[in-house]
């Protein structure tokens, strides 16, 4: 590379004509070798590809030829920068924005900023007091951005990741647009665009390429918080004179195409009708009448008799050179375009073997025709036109089974795609409605949704109330309960209310796009076994070619031996010894089929991602489903996992009168004090303290001002306040720890715990939050949660796996204890009073066991992130438009649980789907790897004659035919993952019925017969059965 600073840049691709894993390794292979290419990734599914490169210039258009000189076809979806390179060494310098809570004056933001900059790895810390937002630059090979947010959480503020996308800006989007009526040159129109980008701050960037047939395509970088796309089209229709319109080279429709096989399923069903209808004629012509009638070649009738003037060449063998010749170079020529350009390159894939088949079948009938008029032979010449012509026409037959199995393993992600309507209505005015695609939303629109129609975007409801299907998004069949201020989800179905919303998100900011974004990235991560079949077949086209001429020089020095009287039907074969010999290689090329090894992993992979978003469960990569294979027991977090989150107080109380305050500036200050906070139990005192403060008139309710706010990990906070009109200080701690509190309060805190109304407290399980007013201990709020509905079924069906159970939390132990025993968990498996950055720890520690196997950390994916990085497996329980949460490998999608759907609290048994799916979806793997290993272990001897001897052979065509549904039968073994249905996990009257139900707790029962069965009795003091807890 030059001097100064290189962008690296990052090509999203679309490729068509992709049908194996060669494939895909002949492409990476041609594009690594470029100097400029640092990272390809290529899914075989999608047909799209990730290429990371470093240039002072978009190079998509050098990648697209570089893609289209393998033989493929080639769409640049988008070509964005990503991060700067330097001559030295690689800067992978990203962007990453946080929201955080808490801060309340400068040395807030200063404190941050000062620990953030003593983080390695760490460029630039931006942070607005305002906005609580920071705006961080990293070194990813040094820091993540979870250890930024570890850093801010550490210095007791609440953070949460907003977005990092690639360009490194929030809501930094690129979109391209179509350029009509452009007469100007180039040079004029990038005058006139870079004019524009110098007049707003909100465009970043303006792209002209050269002119596509008789329009320009247009790419325009910008922010879209600042200016919506219909303003943007407007402002550069205005100032530049030109008509644009969105570019919809790839838009829903086109997706939808290429994921169901649309133009594939089309071309090789009219190639398959034409090879198939050729090779009828050619098998009649070379096998049918012979063997129907053996005079009509005695008798040298039409087509089997003499040109006229040519000794040696015969009527039929011109039929089947025409014919032959059709279906090789017009039909199937696309294989030999595809090999020649694969060969150019140095590589291998299933179409060379299917090349070098076919034209050796060709090639040896053309030279036995000419030896045959050379020699004017009086008899008919060996030829195999119709081999060639039959592999073809079989090759189509699977391609076109292939193809439509193909098309089926993606339908889950195709309807997701669906769910998103095409146009929607928006609100201009009181009595004034748009039709508009829903392209062209913009942040803050407000539309207008009418019964039955589908929800076109994010947002949240701002007039009306109705009840909407969300269960193709989150797999919730009940239909949730919308009202003003609701947050509506794109693509779900609205049910029999009329409302509008104002949208909150649009383009692939959306849950929708994120879903979307979450399948298709997964298939561009391989799995370690994937790697392994990659492997193989990267050699695999040259070690059959190799076995192919080791085969034919083996049987033509038998030929030659007296070996060959050994061999009876190798001797009464038809033609000449090189013919036989050639007719045994040829089956081993043609039999070998690295298809089926590479379509065994990303078809697997597909449906089973595909099956779990259908079902409320999202699978990030391909390296989730293999952890899941050896499982050794299951962490869980208990506040927002195994509970619902729903805090309630159950009782205040008050030990000591405050000193000048009333009762209403009381609970002012808490209030004040825990809205600092964005902790579950924080919102559940504020929520109470509010409800207190609603008694009282606006003007009994004393102002106070923040001077001072601090939060304590794992212990509370304490805030600093003045009153407006008194001026008198006021310092407030409210907490769990102790420690959070003065010395003298300890002991009386120690004191009243070890009391027997405490006592009985604690055994009810209550969370204690105590609180002082300047170092003089008021009282303590008892607080409580309840698990969610589906928490114990779950939990016993992970146990009846044979999985070890652990819960980790901050809250202490008697409550944890409490919810142990609701759930029947060994309480020596319980870890209490655990801060955030304990519980790595614990993870840590179960790793460390001498039990093989992998530790499975369950969160809510906020302040559990550490843990789930930590974890051999992350899974993240979300909850709202919380769906990128990067620290999980899964994440569950739950829906928001308030009293109004309470069936959203019964989303942790979608845990045991996520684990069932994956490990279904490996053994798929497994056995689809297992059989491609053992069709080609097993054919290609075969095709090599090794069971010539006992009169076994395999001709071409029936290789042919064994080939091309070897590939089709991978790809219908995948299919069968979609028969997949949830484990049943409801049964409190019995639990033992579904615990029966798995393969192997039955086969240990039919071994361990006299045991006996336990049946579950609900416990007296069950969390949910306690109307305490209600």
């Amino acid at each position: 590379m030059g001097e100064g600073n290189i962008p690296l840049r990052e090509a999203v691709v679309n490729i068509s004509g992709m049908t194996c894993s060669a494939c895909v390794q002949s492409i990476a292979t041609q594009l690594e070798k470029m100097d400029m290419v640092s990272s390809v990734i290529i899914s075989l599914s999608t047909c799209e590809g990730k290429v990371t490169y470093a240039a002072d210039e978009p190079q998509g258009t050098v990648i697209k030829e570089e893609i289209e000189d393998c033989g493929f076809d080639c769409v640049v979806l988008r070509d964005t920068l990503v991060f700067t390179t330097t001559t030295t060494n690689v800067v992978t310098e990203k962007e990453c924005t946080l929201r955080i809570g808490g801060m309340t004056c400068s040395a807030c933001v200063n404190a941050i900023k000062s620990q953030l900059d003593k983080l390695p790895g760490v460029l630039n810390v931006d942070l607005s007091l305002l906005t609580e937002e920071c705006v961080v630059k990293f070194d990813s090979q040094i820091v993540s951005k979870d250890d930024i947010k570890n850093c801010i959480e550490d210095c007791g503020f609440d953070a949460n990741l907003i977005d990092m996308d690639e360009c490194g800006q929030l809501q930094i989007v690129k979109t391209k647009f179509i350029l009509y009526d452009d007469n100007d040159d180039y040079n004029t129109i990038i005058q006139k665009f870079d004019h524009l980008v110098t007049l707003r701050e909100s465009l970043i960037s303006i792209e002209v390429t050269s002119k596509i047939t008789d329009n320009r395509i247009v790419t325009i970088e910008y922010n879209q918080s600042l200016l919506g796309i219909r303003d943007l089209i407007e402002l550069c229709e205005q100032e530049t004179r030109y008509k644009m319109v969105l570019d919809s080279s790839y838009d829903k429709s086109v997706q939808l195409n290429m994921l169901q096989k649309t133009q594939e399923i089309s071309i090789w069903k009219t190639r398959c009708m034409k090879s198939c209808t050729i090779a009828i004629i050619s098998m009649l012509m070379y096998m049918g009448i012979p063997m129907l009638d053996h005079k009509l070649i005695m008798n040298h009738t039409f087509p089997y008799n003499e040109v006229h003037g040519i000794t040696g060449l015969y009527y039929r063998d011109i039929i089947g050179l025409v014919m032959a010749s059709y279906v090789l170079f017009h039909i199937g020529i696309y294989f030999y375009i595809s090999c020649w350009k694969s060969l150019m390159h140095g590589t291998g894939t299933m179409d060379t073997l299917i090349t070098i088949s076919t034209l050796s079948a060709y090639l040896f009938s053309l030279g036995s025709i000419i030896c045959n008029i050379i020699w004017k032979a009086d008899k008919l010449p060996s030829v195999v036109f119709d081999t060639a012509i039959m592999l073809i026409a079989f090759i189509s037959i699977g391609k076109l089974l292939e193809n439509r199995a193909k098309s089926q393993t993606s339908t889950a992600l195709s309807h997701l795609i669906e769910l998103s309507p095409n146009m929607c209505t928006l609100v201009i005015s009181d009595d004034n409605t748009k039709e508009i695609p829903i392209e062209l939303l913009q942040l803050g629109d407000i539309i207008e949704v009418k019964p039955g129609m589908k929800i076109p975007s994010d947002g949240s409801i701002v007039k009306g109330e109705t009840e909407i299907d969300e269960s193709l998004m989150t797999g919730e069949s009940n239909l949730i309960y919308k009202k003003i201020g609701s947050h509506v989800i794109g693509g779900t179905i609205n049910g029999p209310g009329h409302f509008y919303f104002k949208v909150t998100s649009v383009g692939s900011d959306t849950k929708l796009s994120q879903i979307i974004s979450t399948i298709k990235n997964a298939q561009l991560t391989k799995t370690p076994i994937q790697k392994y079949a990659d492997k193989l077949c990267a050699i695999f086209v040259p070690v059959i070619l190799s076995l192919s001429v080791l085969t034919f020089i083996t049987w033509y020095f038998i030929s030659k031996s007296a070996m060959v009287n050994s061999f009876q039907t190798f001797i009464s074969g038809e033609g000449s010894n090189v013919f036989k010999c050639l007719r045994i290689a040829t089956s081993v090329v043609i039999v070998a089929c690295p298809c089926a090894l590479g379509l065994a992993t990303p078809t697997a992979i597909m449906v089973g991602t595909g099956i779990g978003a259908q079902n409320g469960v999202l699978i990030k990569n391909g390296d989730a489903i293999e952890k899941c294979k050896d499982i050794k027991g299951f962490v869980f977090d208990k506040t927002g996992t195994l509970t619902t989150g729903m805090m309630t107080v159950e009782n205040f109380n008050q030990l000591n009168e405050p000193k000048d305050l009333s009762s209403e500036e009381l609970w002012t200050l808490i209030k004040v004090c825990e809205s600092k906070s964005e902790h579950p139990v924080a919102r559940t005192i504020v929520n109470y303290a509010s409800l207190l403060l609603s008694k009282y008139d606006d003007n009994e309710i004393g102002e106070f001002g923040t001077d001072n706010c601090n939060i304590v990990m794992g212990q509370g906070l304490e805030c600093d306040f003045t009153h407006q009109r008194t001026n008198k200080k006021y310092k407030v701690c409210i907490g769990f720890g102790s420690t959070l509190f003065p010395v003298s309060i300890q002991d009386e805190i120690r004191k009243l715990s070890q009391s027997d109304l405490s006592i009985e407290t604690n055994n009810d399980g209550y969370t204690i939050a105590y609180v002082s007013i300047n170092d003089s201990l008021v009282g303590n709020f008892e607080i409580v949660d309840r698990l969610r509905d589906d928490s114990y079924v779950t939990i016993q069906y992970l146990k009846s796996m044979g999985y070890k159970i652990y819960i980790v939390t901050g809250d202490n132990h008697f409550a944890a204890s409490k919810i142990a025993s609701a759930l029947e968990i060994d309480i020596t498996n319980v870890f209490s009073s655990i801060p955030p950055n304990g519980k790595c720890e614990v993870v840590k520690r179960l790793q460390n066991t001498s039990e093989p196997g992998s530790i499975i950390f369950v969160g809510d994916g906020i302040n559990d992130s550490p843990a789930l990085v930590t974890a051999d497996l992350g899974i993240a329980v979300s909850t709202g438009t919380e769906i990128a949460i990067d620290a999980a490998d899964i994440v569950i999608l739950a829906g928001q649980s308030n009293s109004e759907c309470p069936s959203t609290n019964a989303s942790l048994k979608r845990l045991v789907y996520a684990i069932d799916i994956s490990q279904r979806t490996y053994q798929r793997i497994k056995l689809n790897l297992f059989w491609a290993l053992s069709y080609n272990t097993f054919m290609v001897p075969i095709a090599m004659g090794i069971l010539v001897p006992w009169g076994i052979t395999l001709p071409p065509m029936i290789a042919g035919m064994a080939m091309a549904l070897s590939s089709v039968s991978v790809v219908l073994s995948s299919l069968q993952l979609k028969d997949w249905t949830p484990p049943v996990l409801e049964s409190n009257q019995n639990y033992n019925d579904y615990k029966q139900t798995g393969l192997l707790p039955r086969l240990h029962n039919f071994l361990f017969f006299w045991r006996s069965n336990r049946t579950y009795q609900p416990l007296v003091d069950d969390l949910e059965m306690n109307t305490n807890l209600e």
